[in-house]
C-alpha cells in the first residue's frame, strides 16, 4: 500500500503551491450522523484498504487558512461511518488517530463471553467476534502507516528548523 501524498514540504506548507493533483478545492468529507464537513483545502495523504467488504480509509488534508482535516473509518459503527475532524496541527491529528487506535485495540482484546446453550448462536457471535477483529486489526495497521509517514512529516519540518 502506497498512499498517495505530495511531498513533506508541500504537505506541511499551507502557502506553497498547489500541484495540480493537490489544488486546493472546496471540500465536502462525510461525517457519521452530522451533515458533511466544508472547507477549503486539499489532501495531503490518502491510504484505503482493499480486499475487506467495507474499504477502510485513513486521510488527512490541509485547509487552505491553517488546520488540517482527519478523516478515518468508524471501525464500530455502520459500514462506510467515518469520523471527520478538524485539528489545528499534525500533532494534534496523529494524538486524535492514536487514541481511536488505542480504544480499538483495547475493545479488539476484550475477551468473548458467550451465554446460554445455543450452539448456532455461539457459533454466529464467535465469526462476529472474528470479523470485527480482523476489521480492527487492518485498521490498526493501515492507521500505523499513516501515523509512521506523518511522523516523518514532522521529523523534516524539525530539522528544516534547525
Amino acid at each position: 500500500m502506497h498512499p498517495s501524498v505530495t511531498t513533506a514540504q508541500e504537505a506541511l506548507s499551507a502557502s506553497g503551491d498547489a500541484t495540480p493533483s493537490a489544488a486546493w478545492s472546496l471540500t465536502l468529507l462525510p461525517r457519521s450522523g452530522a451533515p458533511p464537513l466544508r472547507f477549503f483545502g486539499r489532501e495531503v495523504f490518502k491510504e484505503t484498504t482493499g480486499g475487506l467488504s467495507e474499504p477502510l480509509i485513513v486521510g488527512l488534508w490541509a485547509k487552505r487558512k491553517a488546520g488540517y482535516v482527519l478523516q478515518h473509518s468508524a471501525i464500530e459503527a455502520e459500514p462506510r461511518s467515518h469520523v471527520t475532524v478538524s485539528v489545528d496541527d499534525l500533532s494534534t491529528a496523529m494524538f486524535a488517530l492514536e487514541d481511536y487506535c488505542s480504544t480499538l485495540a483495547a475493545g479488539r482484546d476484550a475477551a468473548f463471553e458467550f451465554e446460554g446453550p445455543d450452539l448456532d448462536v455461539a457459533l454466529n457471535r464467535s465469526l462476529d467476534a472474528q470479523v470485527r477483529r480482523s476489521r480492527t486489526n487492518a485498521f490498526l495497521t493501515l492507521a500505523g502507516h499513516a501515523l509512521a509517514m506523518w511522523d516523518t512529516w514532522l521529523a523534516d519540518e524539525a530539522d528544516d528548523r534547525n
